[in-house]
């Protein structure tokens, strides 16, 4: 952990802001809870349709400043955890010798999975093929007629 302090040189203020962002979030969802058990106890119960109408207003205040929070939330972690993937990888391939150009990334073939699975290519299970239905019984009474 302490490690990992130094890619946050530079976004601590960021990162301490958006801790302070997930409190009011956690806050707006709990709240929220709270606001529903309040119009159910003292406006649905007791009768009181203006307490309910004002709890009602509230809790669509506080759904949507969640809302908001979250939105915030998610886009902030998610710049702050690239900056920091962005160092850590950049450490990473520092202490490399030769420098990494350029990185390919595709779709396994299914010759890649059967190589995987069977530790050979295809063409070489290919190559037995011919000479495993010489030696099957039920072809070679086939090929008697």
């Amino acid at each position: 952990m302490k490690r990992l302090w130094r890619y946050l040189e530079g976004q601590k203020l960021l990162a301490l802001l958006l801790l302070l962002v997930a409190t009011g979030n956690a806050a707006a969802q709990t709240g929220g809870w709270l606001l529903v058990r309040d119009a159910i106890d003292n406006g649905i119960r007791a009768g009181n349709e203006r307490h309910l109408t004002i709890v009602v207003a509230i809790y669509l205040a506080v759904a949507a400043c969640g809302w908001i929070l979250q939105a915030i939330l998610i886009r902030g972690l998610a710049g702050l955890g690239q900056r920091m993937v962005l160092g850590l990888r950049r450490d990473l391939f520092d202490h490399l010798a030769v420098g990494v150009t350029n990185v390919t990334v595709r779709r396994p073939t299914l010759d890649d999975v059967f190589m995987k699975y069977t530790g050979r290519d295809l063409r070489d299970a290919d190559s037995g093929m011919g000479e495993r239905m010489r030696m099957n019984p039920m072809v070679r009474s086939f090929r008697a007629r």
